[in-house]
């Protein structure tokens, strides 16, 4: 009978260059852009209702009548929060990120690990990883300051050869 094939390569394995290396996941300029489409929506969520476009009130009556989009405004600005306060984190035993949820993911699951980024683009699209597990879950980290970058992409050279 044949034995199958081990999940994570025997000789696969990745020291972090330091303890822990952690940083922003999203830059300032990224922030900024999510930021100012909170403030655009704002603006045109406030002239609308000011102008009657919901049920012909402007008063409380046609602020509640605002309801799914104020709801769509409140994510928005949940979105953003998170854009400003999301760290990614590399340390000993793999890679966390913290958003919306928690996303983590350690070496000894990783079957795949790209990281994507448009050189001299880095501040407008957020450099990624993408991250397949074992058992085929894909995560997507985000990586923006420098020293992450510089891990992710060594990391991304140490395994990838291996598959």
């Amino acid at each position: 009978m044949m034995k199958p094939a081990p999940l994570c390569p025997e000789d696969f394995l990745f020291i972090a260059s330091s303890k822990t290396i952690e940083g922003r996941a999203f830059s300032p300029l990224f922030e900024f852009l999510a930021w100012g489409i909170v403030a655009a929506t704002t603006y045109g969520l406030i002239a609308s209702w000011q102008q009657g476009d919901f049920g012909g009130e402007t008063g409380i009556k046609g602020l509640k009548n605002t309801g799914w989009f104020f709801l769509a405004w409140v994510v928005l600005v949940w979105m953003a929060w998170e854009i400003r306060h999301s760290i990614t984190r590399i340390d000993p035993q793999g890679v966390q990120q913290s958003w919306l949820w928690k996303k983590e993911v350690y070496y000894k699951d990783l079957s795949r690990f790209h990281f994507v980024r448009v050189r001299g683009l880095e501040a407008l699209i957020a450099p990624r990883v993408y991250a397949r597990t074992v058992t085929g879950k894909l995560l997507v980290f985000y990586v923006a300051t420098p020293d992450l970058q510089k891990e992710c992409a060594r990391l991304s050279a140490a395994l990838n050869p291996k598959r």
